[in-house]
């Protein structure tokens, strides 16, 4: 399997690990592996996402490209 991940996509998943670890202790190391199982191709690209609820100066540089704001 191979499997290709960019960068605002690891960013994506960083942040996923933070917010399930803060709803419990452990839970954000469970994260990764139910990604895995919803995984059935030989090979997936992973995308980041777009979180539709940030400001939309913010979702505007963000699918242009540009590094959003801190």
């Amino acid at each position: 399997m191979d499997i290709r991940l960019l960068e605002d996509a690891k960013r994506d998943l960083r942040s996923g690990w933070f917010f399930y670890e803060r709803q419990a202790p452990g839970l954000g190391d469970r994260f990764p592996f139910a990604l895995y199982d919803l995984i059935e191709a030989d090979t997936i690209d992973i995308y980041p996402i777009l979180d539709c609820r940030r400001d939309p100066s913010w979702i505007q540089q963000r699918l242009a490209g540009q590094p959003p704001p801190a």
